[in-house]
């Protein structure tokens, strides 16, 4: 007796933190997949083995379950594909690193299995040992159509006139040590009158780890925003701004969604001097970054020097995001359809 195969066709997502929620949107609208929200259960379990079409919006947030699930969908000749958002875990020195690094690779090479990475290969070529295949990050291409219409005047204005003339340099979302808020509270304090020459503003939700940081930054000058910040004032942040803070700590070398906005919003990435994932999207689309070495008297010369002279003019990406955005389509098509043996392209 053949399988039953429901027709419903999903996303999994476990919860909204980080790009979740906008994953599961950009599936919903581009592929009509409905959303499965939540912990796998034994209830979910059925609906997600049974499914017409299962993409995973983020592996990571539950290895064991996607692969319990896409083992039970191989074995029925079903496909089941995911997004791999941080495959250079897998290349740590620990123990947890090596087996993870080992079972993935086992995992990425089964039939109707597609793990599809978000790191590309070029910038960190041993991820192909892990993964099926990769794709450019959503967060680069997503608003290439919409963005003249993103950001409300009003709300641009608003952050225009704080910034008082000067040229503004905004971190944005989840202010946490990854981020790299620890080293921007040390640049800030390294140069007391930086705030003086550039407007410095943290717009999002602070986390633990990050309050002495914020300290730092108010008192050196900086405007502190500890709030969740909407998507109008997101997009008005990167419209006003000059430059986006995107300079990680070294162990968050990643995709990064907010360095992704910035490059469609036509606004220089800040980014850390020998970052080999966004070093790698800056070199390929040329957006001008402003690398920061990790010294912090230097790092406040850098800034100053880069965004109070005359800005290099970032390119227009326009038509390389929209062939970005294709390319994706076709690769999430090719990993819901029918099972394949060896990698994608």
């Amino acid at each position: 007796m053949a399988p039953i195969v429901s027709a419903e066709r999903l996303i999994h997502i476990n919860h909204f933190g980080g790009h979740h929620k906008a994953y599961a949107d950009l599936f919903e609208r581009i592929f009509g997949l409905k959303l499965s929200l939540g912990t796998i259960d034994r209830a979910r379990g059925k609906t997600l083995v049974a499914s017409q079409q299962l993409f995973f919006g983020t592996i990571d947030d539950d290895i064991a379950g996607f692969t319990h699930i896409a083992l039970r969908r191989a074995m029925r000749g079903q496909q089941t594909a995911g997004i791999f958002m941080q495959p250079q875990s897998c290349f740590t020195t620990s123990w947890h690193s090596r087996m993870k690094r080992l079972y993935f690779s086992i995992i990425s090479r089964i039939p109707y299995v597609s793990v599809l990475s978000i790191v590309p290969f070029p910038a960190l070529p041993a991820i192909q040992k892990v993964a099926t295949g990769w794709m450019h990050d959503p967060q680069l291409w997503d608003l290439v159509d919409s963005i003249a219409d993103a950001a409300p005047v009003d709300r641009t204005t608003h952050f225009t006139k704080l910034a008082n003339g000067r040229p503004m340099l905004a971190f944005v979302g989840t202010v946490s040590e990854n981020k790299g808020i620890v080293h921007l509270a040390d640049i800030l304090s390294a140069d007391p009158t930086l705030t003086q020459r550039l407007f410095v503003i943290v717009a999002g939700q602070v986390t633990e780890n990050a309050k002495g940081a914020m300290t730092k930054i108010r008192a050196a000058g900086g405007t502190i925003l500890d709030e969740r910040i909407s998507d109008a004032d997101l997009a008005a942040l990167y419209n006003a701004s000059a430059a986006i803070w995107a300079c990680y700590h070294p162990l968050f070398d990643q995709a990064s969604g907010i360095f992704g906005r910035a490059v469609q919003f036509g606004r220089r990435p800040v980014i850390r001097d020998g970052a080999r994932v966004m070093g790698y999207y800056a070199d390929l689309l040329d957006v001008n970054p402003v690398r920061l070495p990790e010294d912090p008297v230097a790092a406040a010369a850098v800034l100053v020097e880069a965004l109070c002279a005359t800005a290099p003019a970032v390119p227009d990406l326009t038509e390389t995001l929209r062939g970005w955005r294709a390319d994706f389509i076709a690769t999430v098509r090719r990993s819901l359809g029918a099972g394949h043996s060896g990698v994608l392209s």
